[in-house]
């Protein structure tokens, strides 16, 4: 006979965003907090557990992580056109990167960055929200142009 146990975890939170589709269409982008809660049934430990509460916790703590802040897509839609990469396809160089990451990847300050985007060195790609981004392969690019060239003067 197993015994059920329920188990609620207070102060695990995370927040994500997403859109659903329904009636043929796909509503507005937008984001929603949320509450962990698991429940956990087995037999009883000799310390008459079902799991070590703080082992569990741990575990809703790192699943709650890796959607912290990220955006879930509904995967399965007859609406959606959605192809998986396979890793191979998909390179950490054709990752996008904002301003910050740029700035931090280039060991500069983010005015620096502002100011080679002004003068045309670098070049970004507006996200429909109107956010800047950068692709890492064309950041290492300028960033290697930029170390054969040497200083202003030579080369």
């Amino acid at each position: 006979m197993t015994n059920q146990f329920s188990v609620r975890v207070d102060g695990i939170r995370f927040a994500s965003a997403h859109f659903a589709t329904f009636r043929g269409r796909c509503e507005p982008l937008h984001g929603h907090s949320y509450q962990v809660e698991a429940q956990v049934e087995g037999p009883l430990t000799a310390d008459a557990w079902v799991i070590d509460f703080h082992e569990l916790k741990a575990l809703l703590r790192q699943a709650a992580s890796e959607v912290e802040h990220k955006f879930m897509l509904q995967c399965k839609s007859p609406v959606l056109g959605i192809e998986e990469l396979m890793s191979s396809d998909f390179s950490d160089d054709d990752r996008l990167l904002t301003k910050g990451e740029v700035a931090q990847l280039c060991r500069v300050d983010v005015r620096t960055v502002e100011r080679w985007l002004t003068a045309g060195k670098l070049t970004g790609q507006r996200t429909p929200s109107g956010r800047l981004l950068f692709r890492k392969r064309d950041i290492l690019t300028v960033v290697a142009r930029v170390q054969t060239s040497g200083p202003k003067g030579e080369g």
